[in-house]
């Protein structure tokens, strides 16, 4: 458990005049490396607006004390500097990284490629439908209604497809995603984010990839399922 205030005897030092001086948060890391903030101090502490007594924090939330105002992100990473500052081999930690890195991707791959069965299965058919009235004519020898007919399946062939591949929808998906993984994906000492990185690429490289940091780890075993 580390302790943040502003005081000198402090884990972490934030200096301001809102801050309490002994110990303004307790911290507590969980064995699956979430962050846990304790309010201990004079000045009511806000996350995202609400006031708390405990709560989780993540890199998306914004934390407020009277005029004092720090991201989640940069109070996280000061916490984690603390929490791995004596440790380089974060073997155990990278292993989880990498799988919650591999999961992100195939839920990115899912949404990304959704779109492409259905609107294969669409035009097929639609196409089909074409395909028999133009050579064979005796089916509906009537011209006043073949030819409208085929002009109807290619606009509704083009309808379909445009629902289906509806680029706002797909967007909003992978947006959520981000935002649901983006904590997870994040090098546990300096907060390199891995979100742009391919897991098998990671796992083999066995270092950080962030130049200034001395993190590593040894995945020799690892195996992309």
């Amino acid at each position: 458990m580390y302790t943040i205030g502003r005081g000198m005897d402090n884990d972490i030092i934030l200096s301001h005049q809102a801050i309490t001086e002994k110990e303004h948060f307790k911290v507590i890391i969980s064995t699956n490396k979430s962050i846990i903030l304790l309010h201990k101090g004079h000045n009511e502490s806000l996350v995202n607006g609400r006031s708390f007594k405990k709560t989780p924090i993540n890199n998306s939330d914004h934390i407020e004390i009277g005029k004092f105002k720090i991201s989640g992100k940069e109070l996280r990473l000061k916490i984690l500097n603390i929490h791995y500052k004596n440790e380089t081999d974060l073997s155990d930690e990278f292993e989880t990284l990498i799988n919650k890195l591999r999961e992100f991707e195939l839920k990115k791959n899912k949404i990304e490629d959704r779109s492409f069965g259905p609107k294969l299965l669409r035009v097929g058919l639609s196409g089909s439908v074409i395909l028999v009235l133009v050579l064979f004519p005796s089916l509906l020898p009537d011209e006043n209604l073949r030819y409208p007919l085929i002009a109807g399946a290619g606009v509704i062939t083009t309808l379909l497809t445009g629902v289906t591949d509806n680029k706002a929808k797909k967007r909003k998906k992978l947006v959520d995603l981000i935002l649901d993984f983006e904590d997870h994906l994040n090098c546990p000492k300096c907060g390199y984010s891995y979100l742009k990185v391919q897991s098998y690429m990671l796992a083999k490289r066995g270092v950080c990839m962030n130049t200034n940091c001395d993190v590593t780890f040894d995945l020799k075993n690892y195996t992309q399922n």
